[in-house]
């Protein structure tokens, strides 16, 4: 639901949104952000790396802050010149070691077509990804909040280019 449409900060706000921490819940934020990043001009490409990047956050905030327990996610997008700025606040578990994970690097495409998905591991794929594809990627914990916060370049290429 939306929390308002006023300005935050010194850049306009696209969306402001408080979700539950449940799969259901991402997965229905994930379509509204795309429809208010529709006003923005982002090629297919560029909504589909957004979206990708976005499921990666706030599944992890699902899966591991919360722990699949009941917990609330704030996601607030604002417009850059040629970017969007995400920021999403929690109240679960802060991240292990006060950071994002660095994440394990991204098998080729070879060596995951040899892979069964079972034998695949746990551990920062995600994250590599997260950070391959943003810019300005922070987090911080204050008292109980988890903050992270990111920049995604409109103008860098897009996943897949």
């Amino acid at each position: 639901m939306p929390l308002s449409s006023a300005t935050f900060g010194v850049t306009p706000a696209i969306l402001e949104l408080e979700l539950a921490s449940d799969w259901m819940a991402v997965r229905g934020a994930l379509s509204r952000v795309l429809a208010a990043l529709k006003p923005r001009g982002l090629t297919r490409d560029q909504e589909e790396t957004f979206e990708l990047i976005l499921a990666e956050i706030l599944n992890n905030i699902v899966e591991h802050a919360y722990d699949q327990q009941v917990g609330t996610i704030t996601l607030r997008l604002s417009a850059e010149d040629l970017a969007v700025r995400c920021e999403v606040t929690d109240h679960g578990r802060e991240m292990p070691g006060g950071a994002p994970p660095a994440g394990g690097t991204i098998p080729t495409e070879a060596e995951m077509a040899a892979l069964a998905v079972p034998e695949l591991p746990e551990g920062g794929f995600g994250w590599s990804l997260i950070r391959a594809l943003t810019q300005d990627l922070r987090y911080d914990r204050d008292g109980k909040t988890n903050r992270l916060s990111f920049r995604f370049s409109l103008a860098a290429a897009p996943l897949g280019a």
